[in-house]
């Protein structure tokens, strides 16, 4: 198993480093059901494109269980940019969370 088998998954410390064309992947720790939603502060900077997002639950059949929030990005161009989330309510003008990737895609 390889990154050309489901992608690479980019870290926060550092730059991630990718080929155009390769997938990329972030997960990060989500509980919806309290009203917070991890939300891709979007930049059209024209390096990538949003494949897929979702959320994944914990195996339990718990409501308002925690999980996943997942994107996955595609490099579409050279380049650098920053990919940053923010973890907020629909209504609130500061998020409580915020995580930014830095990527060059070469």
């Amino acid at each position: 198993m390889n990154s050309k088998d489901y992608g690479i998954l980019l870290i926060t410390t550092g730059i991630n480093k990718i080929k155009l064309g390769e997938e990329v992947w972030i997960i990060l720790d989500g509980n919806p059901s309290t009203g917070y939603n991890w939300k891709l502060d979007f930049e059209d900077s024209g390096i990538y494109r949003v494949q897929e997002s979702f959320f994944l639950p914990s195996r339990t059949e718990s409501v308002g269980t925690k999980g996943k929030a997942i994107w996955i990005l595609k490099a579409t161009d050279k380049g650098e940019t920053v990919v940053s989330l923010n973890y907020a309510r629909s209504f609130d003008k500061k998020p409580i969370k915020n995580v930014a990737y830095s990527i060059v895609v070469e």
